[in-house]
């Protein structure tokens, strides 16, 4: 019968299992040293870098609140450039009016408000192409050829776009499209284009509402010059929704993000603080 003896590893052995140890030994020190390396380097090394973010992030900030600082509900809609864009607009009516009904038409259609030099840019309708080139003309009962076309069937399918409202709305989708700016306020100021979208199209509703009165108000040339915009930017006036809410909000949101960095508010504290001062 065998006997095994079970007892301490021989020193032959020990010496066979050190190296292995001595390197695991090795590797859990470089894990620990450079765990503690990157951990001193985010308070340290990396600091600097997430300052310099953030400073830039509090400039675009204070650039976006000086946009809209103080501004009152006229000033916004100067700033959308809505007194321009009714005029060119309601111009383009009054124009397609004297020439369609009353066969006179402007010879300085180049100084006209709605002219490109005023109004780079204009949204279409995609039926105003379906209709392109289908106009056709009909004869009277002298053989005259007369347009078929009946002014109470107005549309305004181009709505002109003033040089200001394009560089208001540029100003703002940059804003709103730039990385620095919290997403929150990118929120604030994407909903605030969408209202001056809106108010565009609203002047169109009006003025394609208001057209077919243009027989009555004004039958002949005389009436025309006489006339004024004013019946239908009083209208728009009543149906537009107002800036001032949201542009309040947009404000509201710079000033507590600007006023936390003041007050030493970490970054990551200022969602808990802007839901307290809520």
């Amino acid at each position: 019968m065998l006997r095994t003896q079970v007892g301490a590893p021989a020193t032959g052995q020990w010496w066979q299992i050190m190296p292995a140890v001595v390197q695991t030994a090795f590797w859990i020190l470089v894990g620990t040293v450079t765990l503690l390396t990157y951990i001193h380097a985010r308070r340290t090394v990396l600091q600097p870098v997430r300052t310099e973010a953030y400073k830039l992030q509090l400039e675009e900030m204070t650039k976006i609140y000086r946009i809209f600082a103080g501004k009152g509900e006229v000033d916004l809609a100067n700033y959308f450039g809505t007194k321009e864009m009714v005029n060119a607009n309601v111009a383009a009516m009054y124009d397609a009016y004297i020439r369609t009904q009353l066969g006179y038409e402007h010879k300085d259609k180049e100084d006209r408000p709605y002219a490109k030099r005023y109004c780079p840019s204009a949204r279409i309708r995609t039926e105003a192409l379906e209709l392109a080139g289908t106009h056709q003309k009909e004869k009277d009962r002298n053989g005259t050829e007369v347009p078929s076309f009946v002014w109470s069937d107005y549309r305004h399918h181009a709505l002109y776009l003033p040089r200001g409202v394009s560089v208001a709305e540029e100003e703002i989708e940059s804003a709103a499209s730039n990385p620095l700016v919290p997403s929150e306020l990118c929120s604030l100021l994407e909903e605030l284009i969408e209202i001056a979208a809106r108010n565009s199209e609203y002047l169109r509703d009006v003025i394609e509402e208001e057209a077919p009165r243009m027989p009555e108000l004004y039958p002949t040339i005389d009436d025309i010059t006489r006339s004024g915009f004013g019946w239908i930017n009083n209208k728009l006036t009543r149906r537009a929704e107002e800036y001032k809410p949201k542009v309040d909000e947009i404000t509201g949101f710079c000033r507590i993000y600007l006023s936390s960095d003041s007050l030493n508010v970490a970054p990551g504290r200022r969602s808990a603080r802007r839901s307290r001062l809520n």
